[in-house]
C-alpha cells in the first residue's frame, strides 16, 4: 500500500510538468521527426522529436515555455506550453523553395 502510494504522488508530481503535442501538416497527417525546442530561460535548448505519430512530451515550466516547433519543409511556429494541456500544432509547408542551379557552364561551351 504505501508503495502504491508512493507511486501516484511521484506522478502527480512529475506527471504534471510534462506535456503532450501533437504535430501535425495541414491535411492533419502526423509529422515524424519535428524538434521542439524550449526557449525557457530555465529549459532553453532541451530538444525533443516528434515520434511516428506526431507526438512528442516536453517538460512543462511554471509559468510558461515558449517552444520553437520546426521541421525541414514547413514554416517554424511558437507556441506557450502552459496554453493548452495537450497541444496540437499545425505545421503549414514552407512556401520557400529549393532552386537547381547549374554549373554555370553554357550548353555547347568548348
Amino acid at each position: 500500500m504505501r508503495k502504491a502510494l508512493v507511486l501516484f504522488f511521484m506522478t502527480l508530481l512529475f506527471g504534471c510538468n510534462q506535456m503532450e503535442i501533437k504535430v501535425t501538416d495541414e491535411n492533419n497527417l502526423p509529422l515524424a521527426g519535428a524538434e521542439i525546442t524550449s526557449l525557457s530561460p530555465s529549459m532553453e535548448g532541451v530538444t525533443n522529436l516528434t515520434d511516428k505519430n506526431g507526438i512528442a512530451v516536453v517538460p512543462k515550466v511554471i509559468g510558461g515555455n515558449m517552444l520553437r516547433v520546426k521541421l525541414i519543409g514547413f514554416e517554424t511556429t511558437f507556441i506557450n506550453a502552459s496554453s493548452k494541456i495537450p497541444a496540437s500544432v499545425v505545421l503549414k509547408k514552407s512556401s520557400a523553395s529549393l532552386t537547381h542551379h547549374s554549373s554555370g557552364t553554357p550548353s555547347g561551351a568548348p
